[in-house]
């Protein structure tokens, strides 16, 4: 039987999905939804007629009732404060009360969206290659990386896994109705209630839903794409490659990793992450802003247009919270790069072989997320966070390099790949072992090793 490993970019308004079968093809193909229309599917559900249901873009049209937004802050502010929204909490409330489901756990409705995420991407699947037909899936769902590696998060988060699993297992996949196009699921009140309080207990040997961070995605999404990409570096002489920085700008959060890159003696691209983490600040309060002029039951897809025409006016409102989200991301981004600065030092002291003497190059900035283009959010990162001697002149920022043609089935057009990096690295990701994040202020040497897979960076 053939594999086929499935990543979710689980985001807080949009989720994006690509898939890849293991095999002498190394080809990541992004999933359209909906008769191949829609390069995403929107985080959220609609409640009504005692049905929960999970839309795809083109299938959502207007909504006369307010339905159950930011699925992914909403679960994590159960467990960490940082992602509580007052104004999200009692709308979703208002919702439930409504609907006569004010107990039904958060991860229950949030393992329906995965698993209607899931059942409709593989329908989209077989579609395209009929002998996955009878493929075992593999689910890969990014989440909020700890700060501290608590594992709080990713112990909450796994919970929606285990229903997003147990809906799609033969038991009670009859529960899980889906139309006929595959641009809708639902399912009634009375048995979403059934798997809240009866869910199905799986060995390892049969979970088919994991966990990465997001920050791991994205720099599996990038660095496995250095050896075999069009991204430029310095000649196989020179032996540091600087700090690069990975900026993914959500709706409830922004992920920034920060990695150092150097060649061995052998040629071999190796890595350091010096710090990662998912800072509870995004792009959801400037859409509110924004979409306030907007009715709500005009129809979703129409959001992003709306969005993009506020932020060009410098007065609008949505424009002064953009500027706001900005001066809050420095604030936290100012901690991050000190302490990134910080376990570079102490792995000079624990290498010398590997650095340049006296100077370490200005970093490389990528940015991701519905904000990631904005022209003035890459002004203000080409300007230095601190004054580090080490840190002369302007940063580089740009977007996140496309992989070259046999290993990214795009194309850019349908599916821009700044959108798509997170459930391409997923993707990626499934091919290596576990990477060890340091915390900030800590220093941590990492130890995962790649499991051979080509093209692979080495993680020292």
């Amino acid at each position: 039987m053939a594999n086929c490993i499935i990543g979710i970019d689980w985001g807080t308004s949009r989720t994006k999905v690509c898939y890849f079968v293991p095999g002498p093809n190394p080809q990541v193909s992004p999933v359209f939804f909906c008769h191949d229309q829609d390069w995403y599917f929107p985080s959220l559900l609609q409640l009504c007629g005692g049905q929960v249901f999970a839309r795809t873009r083109s299938a959502l049209g207007p909504m006369n009732q307010p339905p159950l937004e930011y699925l992914k802050s909403w679960l994590a502010s159960e467990v960490d404060a940082q992602f509580l929204d007052v104004a999200v909490d009692d709308s979703n409330a208002k919702v439930l009360g409504n609907a006569g489901l004010p107990q039904t756990p958060r991860h229950v409705f949030c393992g329906f969206f995965l698993a209607s995420v899931a059942q409709i991407a593989r329908r989209h699947i077989v579609r395209q290659n009929e002998s996955l037909a009878t493929a075992d899936f593999y689910h890969f769902v990014c989440f909020p990386s700890d700060p501290y590696g608590s594992g709080v998060l990713k112990d909450h988060f796994q919970k929606a896994l285990v229903v997003a699993q147990t809906l799609l297992s033969p038991e009670s996949r009859q529960a899980l109705l889906t139309d006929p196009n595959s641009c809708f699921c639902n399912i009634s009140y009375s048995d979403l209630e059934k798997i809240a309080w009866n869910q199905t207990a799986f060995s390892d040997k049969q979970l088919r839903w994991f966990l990465s961070p997001e920050a791991e995605a994205h720099l599996c999404s990038y660095t496995e794409e250095l050896n075999a990409g069009p991204v430029a570096l310095p000649a196989q002489g020179s032996d540091f490659l600087g700090v690069h920085s990975i900026y993914d700008i959500g709706a409830s959060t922004t992920d920034i990793s920060i990695i150092a890159l150097w060649r061995s003696s052998n040629g071999t691209l190796e890595g350091f992450k010096c710090c990662s983490e998912s800072i509870p600040c995004g792009m959801k309060s400037v859409e509110i802003k924004a979409l306030q002029p907007l009715d709500v039951a005009k129809p979703w897809d129409r959001r992003e247009d709306f969005i993009k025409g506020q932020l060009q006016s410098d007065n609008s409102p949505a424009n002064v919270e953009f500027n706001l989200l900005l001066q809050k991301l420095k604030g936290s981004s100012d901690q991050l790069w000190q302490a990134a600065y910080g376990n570079l030092r102490a792995k000079k002291n624990w290498n010398l072989d590997h650095w340049a003497p006296d100077f370490i190059p200005p970093p490389r900035i990528f940015c991701l997320g519905g904000a990631g283009g904005n022209n003035t959010l890459k002004q203000r990162l080409s300007v230095p966070w601190h004054a580090q001697p080490a840190a002369k002149g302007s940063y580089s920022v740009s977007s996140l390099p496309v992989p070259p043609t046999g290993r990214w089935a795009g194309p850019e057009s349908a599916a821009p790949f700044s959108r798509m990096a997170v459930a391409y690295g997923l993707v990626r990701r499934s091919q290596i072992t576990p990477i060890v994040d340091p915390p900030p202020g800590k220093v941590l040497p990492q130890v995962a090793e790649p499991k051979g897979y080509p093209g692979m960076v080495k993680w020292v």
